[in-house]
């Protein structure tokens, strides 16, 4: 469903909207929609619908969830950039994550002098920079 053009919005909806820890029933299953999105993040990163539901990840998911996804940018991080659809979550990622996440991503963006030549004239990755 986080794939599909509105099956991503339900998710994004219900990820947006989950309970707090404190409510008694509803939290477990708001916990586990978490926990499976998180697990899919590989599959979505770069998929036309399903970055919108790795953006909602990153604004409403918890610290643990943000530092999983910097996990999966960082396995190809400059891919992830030039990507039409991963450049989106890159720049969010950079905007969003703790410190030392958002540190890794870009450290590893700056420490390839090859890859910001490409990155800079990508339509895609010019807006990562």
């Amino acid at each position: 469903a986080a794939r599909h053009r509105y099956g991503c919005r339900v998710v994004c909806r219900l990820l947006e909207h989950q309970p707090s820890g404190s409510a008694p029933r509803s939290a477990p299953a708001a916990r586990a929609l978490a926990e499976e999105v998180v697990a899919a993040l590989p599959r979505l990163v770069r998929h036309e619908f399903g970055r919108h539901v790795a953006s909602t990840v990153i604004e409403h998911g918890t610290d643990e969830h943000r530092a999983q996804l910097a996990r999966i940018l960082l396995e190809n991080v400059l891919g992830n950039a030039l990507n039409r659809n991963g450049s989106y979550i890159v720049e969010q990622a950079i905007d969003c994550c703790r410190g030392e996440d958002r540190d890794a991503i870009v450290r590893q963006l700056l420490d390839r002098p090859e890859g910001l030549v490409p990155l800079a004239r990508s339509q895609a990755g010019c807006h990562v920079i």
